[in-house]
């Protein structure tokens, strides 16, 4: 006579792990786009503040007086200066400011001193640096900042818009246009 032996089973069967797996590559598949997407947006971050700060400085020198050499030197106001843009390619890896193209962001006073994404650019409609600018003109400077996010050649763009009142104060657009904001 045979006597049945109980088995005592331990550990998990295939089913379940193969049950285990397939949840886990569920939830993967939901959280490494909304991660990378978490991470290109934490990448623009920084792009208002710098804008802002662009705009602070054209500010400035556009109120400030520049006086010429000599007794007999003229004292100019409303100066904007000529065009800037950095001079390497956007990509998806930081790099340190580099302004070679014009000279319109030492005129004003502007540097990045941190690594940074995105390449900035001051455009001045062709103008060169030049005073006595008029009132109630719309399009005095456009600060723009362009970024390759992903490394694929797409590439995002952010821009102020800056013109001058009646006052001939100048004065930010309402809001930033942006294009391709997360590539």
């Amino acid at each position: 006579m045979l006597t049945e032996r109980t088995c005592r089973r331990e550990g998990f069967t295939l089913i379940e792990l193969m049950i285990v797996v397939a949840i886990l590559g569920v939830l993967s598949s939901l959280a490494v786009p909304a991660f990378s997407t978490f991470v290109r947006r934490s990448r623009t971050a920084t792009i208002a503040p710098t804008l802002q700060s662009i705009y602070v400085s054209a500010s400035s020198y556009y109120v400030s007086e520049l006086t010429g050499r000599g007794t007999d030197a003229v004292t100019v106001t409303n100066c904007i200066s000529g065009p800037a843009m950095s001079a390497w390619t956007p990509s998806e890896d930081k790099h340190m400011w580099d302004p070679v193209t014009g000279d319109g962001f030492r005129t004003i006073g502007f540097t990045i001193a941190d690594m940074i994404y995105f390449t900035y650019e001051l455009d001045t409609f062709g103008l060169p640096s030049t005073c006595a600018m008029p009132s109630n003109n719309p399009t005095t400077y456009v600060f723009r900042a362009r970024g390759d996010l992903d490394g694929d050649g797409i590439l995002s763009t952010f821009e102020v818009a800056v013109g001058t009142d009646g006052d001939n104060a100048l004065y930010r657009g309402a809001g930033m246009w942006t294009s391709n904001e997360l590539e």
